[in-house]
């Protein structure tokens, strides 16, 4: 018994080395990689969006609205708070290794979980503008009630609230205790799994609310088009019932079809960019979808498969790889995401049209 107890406070009182350490060199080098690739997408998303001035007013057309302006800031936004919540990992992974320490340890892992859910919430401030301005511009041939449309203006009180009670639940305990190895985490007694548990939920509500609101206009476009092409037809058939009825008329309704099929140019565009509006939407509810989904698991995995005793690095590096991954679906959700993660190095001679300001319309899903 007593020779436990010796080896316990020798190898308590040997140094904790971090470099010789696989838990602790393969989170930072994770983490390194991370933080050159988000600030080479930084760079790569502002170069794009000067080059084809996506923060010009002087654009009128809907996919435009739905790509630049406010809608490509908060992309920009997404990846600056990826790197911050980067760069603050890597305090949690250096900082309270010894005794002593707990308060920088609380500082560091709260900062931490603020940072994740302010990269969360741009994220949702992203999905928010692009749904509202869809909403607000009427863009497809539907009608929206005055429910919807509240829903629509409301749903960004619904992130804040629920981001700000996901905070709270996190922040407010103190359960992150220095130790020989780094900083750990402490379940609070209080709390229990009620924290995570609220994070969770909080997550399918907001991320739930925002989908629906891309997934309801497509679906009643969808009906409408259906039926649309259902009566076209019945009206098809009866016009040709009389035309076999007519014969003295053979030559002119020759004429009439011939000038019907000539479809005027401001019809043609006006197709192009309502087909360009749906793609733009339905590339947002696939990667919304996504990101839902990996949210979810991503939590249940560090909240039930990584052990909580001992320190946090494992668990935190698997949140920065959550948080990446959310800044690559919103930049896949553009039609001109290829372009704007390798702007400076893309050769724009071998794409036609990705020199207009108006990429996003020219090009198709």
């Amino acid at each position: 018994m007593t020779n436990n107890l010796n080896e316990t406070n020798s190898t308590e009182s040997e140094p904790y080395i971090r470099w010789k350490h696989a838990d602790w060199i393969i989170p930072v080098v994770i983490n390194s990689l991370l933080i050159l690739a988000t600030l080479w997408i930084i760079f790569s998303l502002i170069h794009f969006g000067i080059k084809h001035k996506k923060w010009s007013t002087n654009k009128m057309g809907n996919a435009d609205k739905l790509s630049g302006g406010r809608v490509y800031t908060s992309t920009v936004v997404c990846a600056m708070t990826a790197l911050v919540r980067f760069i603050n990992s890597q305090f949690t992974f250096n900082i309270g290794i010894g005794v002593g320490y707990d308060k920088e340890c609380e500082i560091v892992s709260d900062s931490s979980f603020v940072w994740y859910s302010l990269v969360n919430f741009a994220v949702y401030i992203f999905l928010w503008l692009r749904q509202r301005i869809f909403y607000s511009n009427n863009m497809l041939n539907v009608r929206f009630g005055i429910f919807l449309k509240v829903l629509s203006f409301s749903s960004i009180v619904i992130l804040f609230l629920s981001g700000l009670i996901a905070i709270l639940v996190n922040t407010i305990p103190v359960n992150y205790p220095s130790s020989h190895e780094g900083c750990i985490y402490h379940e609070s007694e209080d709390m229990g799994p009620v924290a995570w548990i609220a994070g969770i939920i909080v997550v399918i509500i907001a991320q739930s609310v925002l989908v629906w609101l891309f997934i309801y206009p497509l679906k009643q476009d969808f009906v409408q088009s259906i039926c649309g092409c259902c009566s076209a037809e019945v009206n098809g058939k009866k016009t040709n019932k009389k035309r076999s009825r007519s014969v003295a008329s053979i030559q002119t309704n020759k004429s009439d079809g011939e000038s019907r099929n000539m479809v005027p140019e401001e019809k043609v565009c006006k197709r192009k960019s309502s087909n360009t509006v749906k793609c733009i939407m339905q590339r947002t509810v696939a990667f919304s979808i996504i990101s839902v989904a990996t949210d979810i698991i991503l939590v249940l995995i560090s909240s039930y498969t990584i052990s909580s005793e001992g320190h946090r690095r494992v668990s935190t590096t698997v949140f920065d790889i959550n948080v990446f991954l959310n800044v690559i679906f919103v930049i896949c959700s553009f039609l001109s995401c290829k372009q704007m993660l390798f702007s400076p190095i893309f050769n724009e001679n071998s794409a036609p049209g990705t020199a207009q300001t108006s990429s996003d319309i020219t090009r198709s899903c």
